[in-house]
């Protein structure tokens, strides 16, 4: 959008699948992973993820070359300070329990 923000979002569509999800699971028949084959514990069909990053608004005096002297100390220690927010939604699969 301009110099101070930016962001990207996106969105996943897959399926997981898997013959053991974890070490505790162990298969009915170990001769037979195909008949074990199924949707994973860590299945999640649909993913939305939003992520920004923001270059917050501290010391643009300085850039502009105004100085304030006793607020000087102050901008150049908290100056080029970014914020990152990432948001993550699993969106609810309906045929899922």
């Amino acid at each position: 959008m301009n110099e101070e923000l930016e962001f990207s979002a996106s969105y996943t569509l897959s399926k997981t699948l898997d013959d053991a999800s974890d070490f505790a699971e162990q298969p009915q028949d170990p001769f037979n992973l195909r008949a074990e084959n199924a949707v994973s514990r860590q299945h999640q069909q649909r993913r939305f993820v939003f992520n920004a990053l923001w270059d917050l608004p501290i010391g643009e005096e300085h850039k502009s070359g105004k100085r304030q002297g006793s607020t000087e100390w102050l901008t150049q220690a908290f100056s080029h300070i970014e914020l990152a927010p990432i948001l993550t939604q699993k969106v609810a699969d309906p045929s899922t329990p």
